[in-house]
């Protein structure tokens, strides 16, 4: 659970983007990617570790 990878100190100061809600969601697998169109590329249960990249 996201919940559980929030207690990785390395992870403490880490902001989840859907809120709240989102904290007790699967997570499977980890991805690390800053692109304009990453939606295209996620898959479900996948947590994206990002800088919020922007065009």
């Amino acid at each position: 659970m996201l919940s559980d990878l929030l207690e990785i100190p390395m992870l403490e100061i880490t902001r989840v983007g859907r809120g709240p809600a989102g904290i007790c969601r699967a997570v499977l697998s980890v991805n690390m990617m800053d692109s304009p169109d990453i939606f295209d590329y996620l898959k479900q249960h996948e947590l994206l570790l990002t800088t919020a990249y922007r065009d």
